[in-house]
């Protein structure tokens, strides 16, 4: 992420710029772990377009749901706006859609707000089928963006054409959409070629650096997604100009720490923490000298603290991986800042396989959360342990996760099965700096 001066250099240079909220909105920036933990939209997602920092006057933005768009513009209104538009697409986009019809509510200049429809032939531009534009692998979407770039006749390009013309209307530049769309055409006709080879061969050459090197995982070196999904994700990141967390020595501490073999239990979680400093590999782990707690961890431990009598002094959860729990994230990256921002990378495959692989003999499974639980379907059908509760976020704690007992149940499934239980509050043994790991 970048901070004011670059975004204001760019917008000089480009004409264009990136603002991500956390970085210019301190409101925001507090409310990203909570949004993180409710996994779900809420009243935050449309809150930033309409607490903008930069106080503009005029904008095109969209909404999740159509419900939403009249009382936004109502607020832009009461706001002090001069001109916006709130649009949402009939197939579910936030945005003008380049598939059929999209509702819009325009605040207009003398205060009024009106409801209309935009078909992408009043912007001269053809329908497409949804398909066309929901995207790929990354190494596809980053092709299909730099053919977009370049000026290539695609669906991708005809959907920038519709809401760059739909920003013009807003910014009183152009009178139609027809008229919109032909000048960004022409821009785009323009300025296509020498930014975007080199933007191209940053990607490429990343990809090339990048693809061989296989990371530090132990036994679990052999699954696929290590041919099939690794080498791109390797080459997002490394094209990825923001602060990636956990650092990468870190990224497959969970795999590196708890081999195949050495695997009895395994506890899924969601993403890494998104705050510097706080994640290192393992789901809700956190480094040992990281206070406050995060809240989901908090809530751990207070239900340990009530099913076994203590709890560990540190928010370091490696002792437990040393005994064989395996605590990974169904995502292994996350840009500072930005939780789920690396959701759609590719790395739940991983997941999968993981699930896949430790379930050839009796595990234990914790699956808190819906996200979580959707993928029992991964693990084979055995003898095993599957504990299905509310996730331990402060919101739904309390509607299952407390009181189910967990640390106790696990304990007693492999005492019954004559294996040694976890001690879940251990002291950790790792020999290696914190930092090792």
């Amino acid at each position: 992420m970048v901070g004011p001066k670059v975004v204001e250099k760019s917008l000089k240079e480009a004409g264009i710029c990136f603002m991500m909220a956390p970085m210019h909105h301190p409101a925001i920036a507090h409310v990203m772990p909570t949004r993180q933990e409710l996994g779900t939209r809420t009243i935050f997602n449309i809150l930033g377009p309409l607490t903008n920092p930069a106080d503009v006057k005029r904008q095109l933005t969209g909404a999740f749901n159509r419900d939403l768009i009249r009382p936004m513009a109502e607020t832009l209104q009461q706001l002090g706006s001069e001109k916006a538009w709130l649009v949402h697409g009939s197939d579910g986009t936030d945005e003008l859609t380049i598939t059929g019809v999209s509702w819009v509510a325009g605040l207009n200049e003398d205060g009024s707000i009106s409801e209309f429809e935009v078909h992408p032939e009043e912007a001269g531009l053809p329908e497409h089928p949804f398909e066309a534009i929901v995207g790929g692998t990354p190494a596809e979407n980053a092709e299909a963006f730099r053919a977009l770039l370049n000026g290539e006749p695609s669906a991708y390009r005809d959907a920038v054409l519709l809401n760059s013309a739909a920003a013009q209307v807003v910014a009183g530049t152009v009178s139609s959409l027809k008229e919109g769309a032909e000048r960004a055409a022409e821009v785009a006709e323009q300025g296509h070629g020498g930014c975007t080879d080199h933007l191209g061969g940053q990607l490429m050459a990343a990809r090339d650096l990048h693809t061989a090197a296989r990371p530090a995982v132990g036994g679990w070196a052999d699954l696929p997604f290590f041919d099939t999904h690794w080498p791109e994700i390797e080459a997002q990141l490394a094209a990825e100009a923001r602060e990636i967390l956990p650092p990468a020595h870190q990224r497959f501490a969970a795999l590196d720490l708890t081999s195949p073999e050495a695997t009895r239990v395994v506890i899924l979680g969601q993403d890494p923490y998104p705050t510097p400093g706080h994640a290192h590999g393992l789901s809700f782990s956190v480094e040992p000298d990281v206070t406050p707690l995060p809240r989901s961890l908090r809530n751990i431990f207070q239900e340990m603290s009530d099913d076994i009598g203590s709890c560990p002094e540190t928010g370091d959860l490696r002792p437990w991986a040393e005994q064989g729990v395996l605590l990974l994230n169904t995502v292994l990256s996350v840009p500072a800042g930005d939780a789920n921002g690396h959701k759609k990378l590719g790395w739940q495959a991983l997941a999968h396989q993981v699930l896949d692989h430790s379930s050839r003999r009796p595990t234990a499974y914790v699956l808190w959360g819906n996200q979580a639980q959707a993928l029992e379907k991964h693990i084979r059908p055995g003898d095993h342990l599957i504990l299905k509760t509310a996730h331990p976020s402060p919101l739904s704690a309390r509607r299952g996760f407390f009181g189910s007992r967990p640390f106790t149940r696990i304990n007693d499934w492999l005492s019954a099965r004559g294996e040694p239980p976890i001690s879940w509050t251990a002291p950790r043994t790792y020999s290696g700096s914190p930092a090792d790991v």
